[in-house]
């Protein structure tokens, strides 16, 4: 029986041995199969040297298009007088300008406003009636009609005109035209300038525009009258609007 219990100490201690080793050979093969620190070296890569030149081209193209805001102001004991008033006129100026060929998309209420008038007289504050201001914009795109518009209009009891515009509705092939040209003299200015200083000038690596429109100045205008003010027909001439674009090209130096 003692016999038997020495052989199994003996199995006992080679099984915790065995154990220990293989928690001891694991520890070790763990260490060897955690992922390797990997460290890149990056190194940044120098930009060219960039060469920039500017060049303009401008077009005078005419204007397709006029627009103008039409007014009155109207005074009143009350709001549903003045209002009454300021519609007889509103349909007198619409029926007209109808006739003249200005189409109803092209008239448009800006502005319609209410105010009351206080009388101050004597230290009382009174109601005094109210003033309606009423603002039509028109949009004129035969020019032919732009002057009898304007004294057609003021006929009807109109007495304000202001912000008489020229615009160019299409006008992208005049603005391919000035880009054409505003590169070209880029281009030619930076021959010039490469010949004349020595720079080698690379490749074209960017291009950036800029495009602005100048209207034509009004001329001359007789559109501010009262009532019963006579006055000479209106003479707006609508003149050339000036399209001007602005590249500027840059170049890789060698």
């Amino acid at each position: 029986m003692l016999e038997y219990l020495i052989q199994l100490f003996k199995v006992s201690l080679k099984i915790a041995a065995a154990a220990s080793l293989t928690f001891i050979f694991l520890s070790l093969l763990s260490n060897y199969l955690t992922p390797l620190k990997i460290s890149l070296n990056t190194k940044n890569v120098d930009q060219k040297n960039l060469f920039t030149v500017e060049g303009d081209g401008t077009v005078y193209v005419k204007p397709d298009l006029a627009s103008l805001n039409l007014g009155f102001t109207v005074q009143s004991p009350s709001v549903t007088g003045g209002q009454g008033r300021a519609n007889d006129i509103i349909n007198k100026v619409q029926a007209s300008l109808k006739s003249l060929g200005v189409s109803q998309a092209d008239i448009k209420t800006t502005a319609y406003n209410i105010y009351p008038n206080y009388d101050y007289s004597g230290g009382q504050s009174r109601l005094n009636g109210y003033t309606i201001n009423i603002s039509l914009g028109v949009k004129v795109r035969n020019f032919d009609l732009l002057n009898k518009v304007i004294d057609s209009a003021t006929s009807d009891g109109v007495n304000q005109v202001s912000g008489v515009t020229f615009e160019v509705e299409k006008k992208d092939e005049a603005e391919n035209e000035a880009l054409k040209l505003a590169i070209e003299a880029a281009k030619k200015k930076a021959a010039e300038i490469s010949s004349l200083s020595g720079i080698r000038l690379g490749s074209l690596v960017n291009v950036r525009q800029n495009v602005s429109t100048l209207p034509p100045p009004l001329y001359a205008m007789g559109a501010q009258r009262g009532s019963t003010e006579a006055a000479p027909a209106t003479q707006v001439e609508p003149g050339q609007n000036e399209i001007k674009v602005t590249v500027s090209l840059d170049y890789e130096t060698l």
